[in-house]
């Protein structure tokens, strides 16, 4: 999505903890909680044959000990190691569901991009001419906007899996991964004041966190195909040197970022670019404009009503969609032009077993929870028993 682990608009995954071991030493339970990590990409094939074979040995470990309480069953958590069946999914699951106060809740736009150009089984390698009109056929054709951001379509269990792109625009499509580094997600890059908000969620508990996230970008393509340099709102797209590729790097302070010509690529679980990288100055005229797409400077989490009552039903929505009681997810505030009131919600990515780090005595409440699990397992199996 638009987010990641720290709190990046291209939505990422956190370093995920394995509490399993400690919670079944403590109480001695029957009760699992596996985490799975594998992509579905064809390219990491010894990954899925891993999850495969873990996922196995839980269901013969579970048909022998009818007692044990698998949390999260892993078929579910399956289906978060793909950002295709992530998207597909909330897709679906958020239709007409709103807020608590009734905010419409939707996830962006997206497209599953295909390199393969068929015609002899050529494909599209990053930076040919085939690769850039393949891409700018697949963007016209859905319909969509610049800017966009890139994912890889594997959701976790890689360090590819972290490495997102923003495309400003056509010039920056050579740029774009092509099907040696595997199939990608491109997904609407929408405007949120800079900021995202983690949501945990165990069982019935909900909790909401405020991080930075990308900056407000200004809509369209910035610099243009013919890279005359004018952008969008009048902002100017600092071009990297044109000599040669060599000399179309950016001067950079974070060294996970790479800003090339209409293309800025970062790690989502690294801090994530500013508008410095994006080579966009910040002129008072500049301002003036950002400020009918949304705020430059990020704004309370009540200015913005995400609160745990408010986003209750949406995360009820996705629970029962995903099967699942361990997750997380990310949600961008979008506001429709100049009016505060105008606003949507999106949901950009889901995560099985995040971090949970902002939520205090997590590992006491995971125990508790992974123990009333256990019991109620060791119930359901003395009744079905009898």
């Amino acid at each position: 999505g638009n987010g990641n682990g720290n709190g990046n608009h291209g939505h990422e995954h956190e370093h995920e903890h394995d509490y399993h071991s400690q919670a079944l030493g403590q109480h001695q339970l029957d009760s699992q909680h596996q985490q799975q990590q594998h992509s579905t990409s064809h390219t990491h094939t010894q990954s899925e044959q891993q999850a495969l074979k873990r996922i196995d040995r839980l269901k013969r470990y579970k048909r022998k000990h009818p007692a044990c309480c698998l949390v999260d069953h892993p078929n579910n958590v399956q289906k978060l190691m793909s950002r295709s069946d992530i998207a597909s999914t909330l897709k679906q699951c958020l239709e007409n569901v709103t807020t608590k106060s009734g905010i419409a809740v939707r996830t962006p736009r997206y497209k599953i991009l295909s390199l393969d150009c068929g015609g002899g089984g050529e494909q599209a390698g990053s930076g040919s001419g085939t690769h850039t009109q393949t891409l700018a056929r697949q963007i016209d054709e859905a319909q969509l906007e610049y800017p966009l951001i890139v994912k890889p379509l594997t959701a976790a269990g890689t360090k590819q899996s972290h490495k997102m792109g923003v495309l400003l625009g056509r010039h920056g499509l050579r740029h774009v991964p092509g099907d040696g580094d595997g199939p990608h997600l491109l997904q609407e890059y929408a405007n949120h004041d800079g900021v995202l908000f983690k949501v945990y969620v165990l069982g019935k508990k909900v909790w909401v966190f405020q991080r930075t996230s990308l900056p407000n970008l200004p809509l369209g393509e910035v610099g243009g195909s013919a890279g005359d340099g004018a952008g969008a709102c009048g902002m100017d797209y600092v071009h990297a040197q044109d000599d040669d590729d060599d000399g179309d790097k950016m001067g950079l302070r974070n060294d996970t970022i790479t800003s090339q010509r209409g293309f800025v690529e970062f790690d989502s679980q690294r801090p994530y670019p500013t508008l410095d990288d994006f080579g966009i100055s910040t002129s008072d005229d500049v301002e003036m404009e950002m400020e009918l797409q949304g705020r430059t400077e990020p704004s309370s989490q009540s200015d913005h009503g995400v609160t745990v009552a408010e986003i209750r039903p949406v995360a009820d929505s996705i629970r029962k969609a995903f099967r699942l009681e361990l997750f997380g997810f990310d949600i961008l505030v979008t506001r429709n032009g100049d009016n505060a009131n105008d606003k949507e919600m999106l949901v950009v990515d889901v995560n099985y077993f995040p971090s949970y780090k902002e939520v205090t005595n997590f590992s006491q409440l995971l125990a508790q929870y992974l123990a009333q699990c256990g019991i109620e397992g060791r119930l359901r199996s003395f009744e079905s028993g009898r």
